[in-house]
């Protein structure tokens, strides 16, 4: 069930398109209506309670009624903005929304005029349903990390079979995992392995060589190179570290 699916739209206060410089900084007391913004260039970072909420081309954001927050222009850009009213209050906090074609987003705004006019809220309502079904499909990617955990010590587990295993193209599966996740594919993979490393060296009686094996590396030279990009030493030294505290 997404969020979106039982708005109940009373008002829209207005359709605006605002441009915001690089370097722009509000601060937003109480916001008076709800609002949803686009971004059809640049990029705004919003803060609530220390939470950072990031609206570029890929992110539509929910703006909170009675929110109190900070806006900072990280790039300069320009910013379709529907504030609106609803029966019941649906948030309190910032929600971001992936969206896999902005550019239909923007054109559904551009079409907008007004405030209160019956075609304004059918698009309204068309929009909301297209980002709830954006959520939805947000949550296809669950299955892949117990995947990834099954599958984490072949060491040739690729993006493209990680997408097939889901039915995505790889291209929208990588920008779909690095949305929800923070990090590429890649990254999450080696990371996993890392710490598998970890847990493998605090075993004196197993090899490097082994531990390589065993987590993914095709070699003992990618793995120590990884495993020093990563913890900032050799799994050697690593391990004899860790054996000293032991003792």
């Amino acid at each position: 069930m997404s969020v979106f699916d039982n708005i109940i739209v009373t008002h829209i206060s207005g359709i605006f398109m605002i441009p915001s410089p690089k370097g722009r900084y509000t601060e937003m007391k109480n916001r008076e209506s709800y609002g949803l913004s686009f971004c059809k260039s640049g990029q705004i970072t919003y803060t609530q309670n220390g939470t950072e909420t990031v609206s570029d081309k890929y992110h539509a954001v929910i703006l909170p009624k009675g929110g109190s927050y900070t806006l900072y222009g990280d790039e300069t850009g320009v910013f379709p903005l529907i504030n609106f009213s609803t029966l019941t209050p649906f948030t309190d906090k910032f929600i971001s929304v992936y969206l896999e074609n902005p550019e239909t987003y923007i054109k559904e705004t551009e079409r907008l005029s007004g405030s209160n006019s019956a075609k304004n809220f059918s698009v309204l309502y068309k929009i909301f349903d297209r980002l709830g079904d954006e959520g939805k499909q947000r949550d296809i990617l669950s299955p892949v990390f117990k995947f990834i955990e099954q599958n984490a010590s072949r060491n040739d587990l690729s993006n493209d079979e990680l997408a097939a295993f889901l039915n995505l193209s790889e291209v929208y599966f990588r920008r779909l995992f690095k949305e929800k996740v923070g990090v590429t594919p890649h990254k999450y993979l080696l990371n996993l392995r890392i710490e598998r490393a970890k847990l493998l060296l605090s075993d004196p009686d197993i090899s490097a060589l082994e531990v390589a094996e065993a987590v993914g590396f095709s070699s003992p030279y990618h793995f120590s190179k990884a495993f020093k990009a990563a913890v900032g030493t050799t799994p050697g030294r690593y391990r004899s570290e860790l054996l000293k505290t032991e003792m």
